[in-house]
């Protein structure tokens, strides 16, 4: 993990643009669907690391699309989750004279920053979690060996535990599924999604 955030460069920047595909005479930010559009666009006018970046965003609209909750997927499985961020404050530029452009770049840099906070986070954390005791590990394999046990056979068997455990996790009702966000999204994270789906029974459109 880098020090800083990765930034759209430039030459991204001018590819979008020219792309055609945002009019950038009525640009302006007001909620959820002028931030997804944006993203939409820019995962396929950019290029490595800034596309994979903006690949791994997945957003949520809360609050009738007044505020989103940005989370990235990680290659450990877990899905760490920004804050509520409302998208007035958070992707519209600050300086009101900034041309369209600059409040394009504004929103792309936003993202790639909150991209780069979860995985800095995310790395924390693992850095903080208890690491497998090694002596399991070689015990276990040890005995796999001994069994003449070729990891290929493992397979089926990682993919059933992780099957009923996904089964298991919405079969257990919402409280299990509840400790299942928990886990993955954290207190806040969990919450704004709880917000959100209840916000989407309530107005299916």
């Amino acid at each position: 993990m880098t020090a800083d955030p990765h930034t759209i460069t430039d030459t991204e920047l001018h590819d979008i643009i020219a792309s055609a595909r945002l009019d950038l005479e009525l640009f302006v930010i007001t909620d959820f669907d002028d931030v997804q559009a944006i993203l939409h666009v820019a995962l396929d006018h950019t290029h490595e690391p800034t596309r994979d970046q903006l690949n791994d965003i997945a957003l949520w609209s809360v609050e009738n699309g007044t505020h989103l909750l940005l989370t990235i997927d990680a290659t450990s499985g877990l899905r760490p989750a920004s804050a509520s961020l409302r998208v007035t404050e958070t992707f519209v530029h600050p300086d009101d004279n900034a041309p369209a452009s600059e409040g394009l770049r504004h929103v792309l840099n936003e993202l790639l920053a909150h991209h780069h906070a979860l995985n800095t986070a995310l790395d924390q954390h693992r850095n903080q979690s208890p690491a497998p005791q090694q002596a399991d590990i070689d015990r276990l394999e040890a005995l796999a060996e001994s069994l003449a046990l070729p990891s290929e056979l493992l397979d089926v068997d990682i993919h059933d535990v992780f099957s009923r455990q996904a089964s298991g996790i919405n079969n257990s009702g919402l409280e299990g599924q509840i400790a299942a966000l928990l886990t993955h999204l954290g207190p806040e994270g969990t919450e704004q999604l709880i917000r959100a789906a209840a916000a989407d029974t309530k107005d299916p459109n």
